[in-house]
């Protein structure tokens, strides 16, 4: 009853991973990107260089168009450089959208500000899966930045340094090239774009992670690490928490390092692995001004929202105060730390001159309105300055203001003042101070939506002086629109509590909102886990505008640069799903600072809210945060599987190794994972103990993925017992026809050698895999295998067969069928003999049918001895079958694969099945027993 309880919670499990697989492979969010169009057809000119030699399979283009090309191909280049290294599988064409929109905005300027755009083609290397290529990468690159830069020398007053961006591994690449030696000063910002920067997604070999160690180590001497205590936490690290500033103290802490994520539509890079201890700037799409929305791997170089923004921010690099000539990079970090967060965050430096303001009363109308909702409309405009006043004081009901303004041009429009002065019958105050910092823009679709949360309470505690909050409304030709909603601020927040494994239906938050009311705050509590997902359900109730818009904005308090916004636009309902991008700190209090979604509501509407947990988003996050955890967990079970096998025979009995499904089923394997994390988090609760490192993950999450892993390891045991007795056959043939051998008995020998001489195969596969690539052999080692079980099963056929036909015989007719050779003898007893000697030899009898019983079922034995170690040794090429597409991708290059991570454990793997294969075991165990 266990075993079948283990098997169906496995295979509930593995149903929940397909299921979240398939919301990761369907997208959870349409994909409501542009496309980047072009004027004229692109043209990637070559640039040669003498290292290029060095490295015949990648190469270094630059990006123009039509009759500019000319210009590129006469390698005159007047524009500060830009050079975009391509990732995983990239090609350096990926280039095209971000280098067309630039090149149409110097266009559009006279290329009097212009940038160059450089692509690198690095063949289109699998750098994510396999680190080997890693340093090839980061020799050539260098070489490229080094060449691009030569070719602006003979140019008087010529750019000195470039900008690096990278696609996915191309953000890690670009990183690495800024620690090598004497490449930090020709370096003057790095943008990464879904970039994997502190660890890797997956880490299949040690070139990789390895790469990412030496990396990081050498970033932590040679910049200053400015952090916050809880991210210092998150990572896991001990150093000191510092302000960023312009102020360059160590090599590399000149360079603008920019990360931005894809979001939650990104499957491939995980929104945590985006940020990097050492990023200046980090952002996600989502919440960078005119973006707002996630976008999958691949579409964040094209998606035309996300390029025109980071064109824009490239092109503030550029130094306007040079002279006429060509074009450079601003070398100031101040500067460009501030246009960096201008542009992908949204945060604007006060100067001081900004600091007090005069008004114009003359020119203006001020208005003192004690309402405390109120949505006004200008249609035509304003003909005068319109200064709406708030009052300040300490009534309950006035504790919350939330202002919204659509079509309005600039952020400076909310100020506070002391009004004490009187034009007439009009209160004013002639000076104010401007609050820049409470303004935002939120998403839009036509006009400029900008919003301004205060709380008025706390500003006036601030200020004793101050009177008024000011909106000021300039004067305009265009249609504008007026929102303010003051409530107290406890009458607006809604409380959820996430429950700790998982509710299903939805729970009410609110029935009907408020009239008028266009602001709510829902404060979620007991979030702490990434994979966790709530859904927030807004219904119309009614409405009495064309638009019912929603905009959420999701804060999670422990991160930095995942606030997130999520809009919809003319719906009446509305799901916004709620999550964090990674697990909340040790030590960090949730309960006093939880994850917070503002809800901007349009005040003409009436609204439902209520909640419910997603399981299909949830389940998508777990397939795309742990699923790398299912070759592992497989292993695991197929190690102790095959301990539970080889110890179910009892003393002084013939070894009988157990069935495959049967030992898998068993419940050790699973309660031994999956107790030893609930051992763990019982040692924790006992500060008296020792204290274990502790996990990071839920238990929840164990139970998934290992329960996926078990039903995973018993399907593919049908399918190998499947293809073992249907297609062992039709196998022979295939390998037959692979062989290519002219001569047919010639491949038949082949195949039978397989069986005799096993271990003279395990030496050939060693040498295929010292020749080319080691996961080359396994691939051969696995077909080797798989023909050596398929004759396992069909000698024990032919052994059953006969042993059939002998039971059947000696049962009806009392003959003995003896084989020996070809030929067949039959002896027959007299009936009356043996009528006298049934009695006698009934033990005999029954001793000899056992041992029959034992010799016909041993080849059923040999396989399910050897089926777990087919199935590991399946696990281990795929794990390393990254290094054979590898190798196969510069075969044309190099015949073997340098280097090649698959080569030690790949000989380690073959000479172990050559003794086993060449022992003939467990046959030698089955014998001594």
């Amino acid at each position: 009853m266990l075993s079948k309880c283990v098997i169906v919670t496995s295979l509930c499990s593995l149903l929940l991973f397909a299921y979240g697989l398939l919301i990761n492979i369907t997208k959870i969010e349409e994909n409501r990107c542009k496309l980047t169009y072009m004027y004229e057809y692109p043209q990637f000119v070559r640039i040669s260089f003498a290292e290029n030699d060095q490295f015949p399979a990648y190469g270094l283009y630059a990006y123009s168009e039509g009759q500019l090309a000319h210009n590129a191909r006469n390698m005159m280049f007047r524009g500060a450089p830009v050079i975009f290294i391509p990732g995983n599988a990239g090609s350096y064409k990926q280039a095209r959208s971000l280098a067309s929109v630039a090149l149409r905005k110097g266009i559009d300027n006279g290329m009097r500000y212009h940038l160059d755009y450089f692509t690198v083609d690095l063949n289109e290397q699998y750098s994510g899966l396999y680190g080997g290529v890693l340093n090839y990468q980061v020799d050539f690159v260098r070489l490229c930045i080094q060449s691009v830069l030569n070719l602006y020398k003979s140019i008087p007053g010529g750019p000195t340094t470039v900008v690096l961006i990278g696609h996915s591994m191309g953000g890690k690449i670009a990183q690495a090239v800024a620690a090598s030696p004497g490449m930090g000063p020709l370096i003057n910002s790095i943008v990464a774009i879904s970039s994997p920067m502190d660890a890797p997604v997956i880490s299949l070999d040690h070139y990789l992670q390895n790469f990412y160690n030496t990396v990081n180590n050498q970033w932590k001497q040679n910049r200053t690490v400015c952090t916050t205590p809880d991210r210092a936490a998150r990572l896991k690290v001990e150093d000191d928490y510092c302000l960023t500033t312009g102020k360059a103290s160590r090599q590399l802490d000149h360079i603008l390092l920019v990360t931005v994520g894809g979001g939650i539509r990104d499957t491939m890079v995980h929104d945590s692995f985006t940020n990097s201890l050492f990023s200046d700037v980090h952002s996600m799409t989502y919440n960078v001004p005119k973006v707002w929305l996630s976008v999958d791997h691949q579409c964040a170089v094209w998606c035309l929202q996300f390029v025109l923004v980071m064109n824009r921010f490239l092109h503030s690099l550029l130094d306007f105060n040079a002279k006429r000539g060509p074009n450079k990079f601003v070398e100031d970090k101040d500067i460009k730390l501030r246009n960096a967060l201008f542009y992908l965050k949204n945060v604007r430096s006060v100067e001081p001159s900004d600091m007090v303001v005069k008004n114009d009363v003359v020119e203006e109308d001020w208005i003192e309105d004690i309402r405390r909702n109120f949505q006004l409309s200008f249609e035509k405009g304003l003909q005068r300055t319109r200064v709406q006043m708030i009052i300040l004081n300490s009534n309950s009901l006035y504790r919350f203001m939330k202002a919204e303004v659509t079509n309005l041009d600039t952020d400076n429009w909310i100020f506070g003042c002391t009004a004490n002065e009187i034009d007439i019958n009009m209160r004013y105050c002639s000076t104010a101070t401007p609050l820049h910092n409470y303004s935002s823009v939120l998403p839009y679709t036509e006009s400029v939506r900008r919003v301004a949360q205060v709380n008025l309470h706390t500003i006036k505690a601030q200020n004793p002086s101050w009177t008024h909050l000011l909106l000021k409304l300039p004067r305009t030709d265009d249609a504008l629109k007026f929102t303010v909603d003051i409530n107290n601020y406890d009458d607006r927040v809604l409380d959820i509590q996430m429950p700790k494994w998982y509710s299903f239906g939805s729970s009410l938050l609110l029935d009907d909102t408020a009239l008028g009311a266009s602001f709510y705050k829902l404060r979620i509590f007991g979030m702490d886990h990434s994979y966790q997902t709530l859904a927030i359900n807004i219904d119309v109730r009614s409405c009495n505008a064309d638009n019912p818009s929603v905009v959420a904005n999701i804060s999670v308090p422990w991160t930095d640069g995942f606030t997130k916004y999520s809009h919809y636009y003319k719906k009446n309902h509305s799901v916004i799903y709620v999550y964090a991008p990674y697990d909340k700190p040790s030590g960090f209090n949730s309960s006093a600072n939880p994850i917070a979604v503002d809800l901007h509501l349009n005040p003409s509407c009436r609204y439902t809210l209520s909640s419910s947990q997603s399981l299909s988003v949830m389940m998508a996050r777990i397939v795309q945060q742990f699923g790398q955890w299912i070759p592992a967990h497989c292993v695991a079970i197929l190690l102790l599987a095959i301990k539970h096998q080889v110890s179910v025979t009892p003393e002084n009995e013939s070894f009988k190794c157990g069935k495959l499904h049967t030992a898998l089923s068993k419940s050790t394997p699973f309660f031994i994972v999956t107790a030893s994390r609930v051992f763990t988090k019982m040692v924790l609760m006992f500060k008296v103990l020792p204290q274990p490192e502790q996990y990071d993950s839920s238990i929840l999450v164990s139970v998934i993925i290992h329960g996926a892993s078990l039903a995973i390891l018993l399907i593919s045991t049908a399918f190998a017992w499947a293809a073992i007795v249907f297609c062992g056959n039709f196998v022979h043939k295939i390998l037959i026809k692979i062989v290519c051998l002219p001569i047919p008995a010639l491949s038949s020998t082949l195949v039978s050698c397989i069986e005799k001489f096993p271990m003279l195969f395990g030496g050939i596969l060693m040498s295929i895999a010292l020749a080319s690539c080691g996961s080359a052999a396994l691939i051969c080692a696995c077909v080797v295998y798989f023909i050596i079980l398929t004759k396992m099963y069909e000698d024990y056929l032919e052994h059953f067969v006969l042993k059939t036909a002998q039971r059947i015989a000696r049962k009806l007719f009392g003959i003995d069928i003896r084989c020996k050779g070809d030929r067949q003898e039959k002896t027959t007893k007299p009936k009356e003999e043996t009528k006298e000697a049934a009695p006698a030899s009934q033990n005999a009898e029954a001793a000899t049918q056992r041992h029959e019983y034992d010799n016909v079922h041993h080849g059923l034995i040999n396989i399910n001895f050897h089926l777990p170690l087919f199935l590991l040794l399946v696990v281990v090429t795929l794990l390393n079958f990254p290094s054979f597409l590898t190798w196969a991708k510069h075969y044309r290059l190099s015949p073997s694969l340098k280097p090649d991570a698959s080569l030690i454990p790949s000989i380690v793997i073959l000479g172990s099945l050559s003794v086993l294969w060449q022992m003939n075991v467990p046959k030698n165990m089955f014998i001594i027993g």
